[in-house]
């Protein structure tokens, strides 16, 4: 199948060893039909929006997928009772987070936040909310403090790759149902507390 949508062009070669890119138009219809009300996601390509997009409602989203420039204002009461996927790739620095974001994403189970989406001594504290999280991606982020993770008693999967994390507290060890824990290109960290690789184990 894959060799016949590369064919049609639909399909196109890539740099990486056995990978493929998706031609843009494909991606375009993709998002465009998931994009659709009775689909319940909310996906948004633009790289010169600065904040989220203007919606009445958020709670009948189910999954969210932002690519945003600079993330200069979030929303601070959000309601998605249903979502359980939300994704936010920024290009450049965002140096606001509100700590009550995901005070009304409670079904929340997978969480990524790439590429500087926010710059924070801690974590915000609303995360210790997302008790159904199982999977939270923080790559390419400038972090603080994240011992709050490991309030994250579901968590199965936890990457911090090319993040600024300097230090792995001792509460990661509490996370007796992770299954991979990503450190890639972690250059700065300097600490990892003791007994917590041994915890996971």
């Amino acid at each position: 199948m894959v060799k016949n949508l590369r064919r049609s062009n639909l399909l196109l070669d890539s740099n990486e060893k056995e990978c493929v890119k998706m031609h843009d138009l494909v991606r375009d219809v993709a998002i465009s039909i998931a994009s659709r009300d009775e689909n319940g996601f909310m996906v948004v390509l633009h790289k010169g929006l600065e904040e989220w997009p203007h919606k009445d409602r958020y709670d009948r989203y189910t999954a969210i997928s932002l690519l945003l420039g600079e993330m200069k204002r979030h929303p601070t009461e959000l309601k998605c009772p249903k979502l359980q996927l939300l994704q936010l790739l920024c290009l450049n620095l965002s140096k606001t987070f509100p700590y009550n974001l995901f005070d009304g994403m409670k079904e929340l189970k997978m969480l990524c936040l790439q590429n500087s989406c926010f710059t924070l001594p801690t974590l915000p504290p609303s995360i210790q909310i997302l008790q159904n999280l199982q999977m939270l991606n923080l790559q390419h982020c400038s972090l603080g403090d994240v011992s709050v993770i490991g309030t994250l008693g579901n968590l199965e999967i936890l990457g911090f790759p090319d993040s600024d994390i300097e230090e792995l507290p001792s509460e990661i060890g509490n996370l007796s149902r992770l299954k991979l824990l990503d450190m890639k290109e972690c250059v700065f960290l300097k600490q990892i507390a003791a007994g917590v690789l041994s915890n996971l184990s």
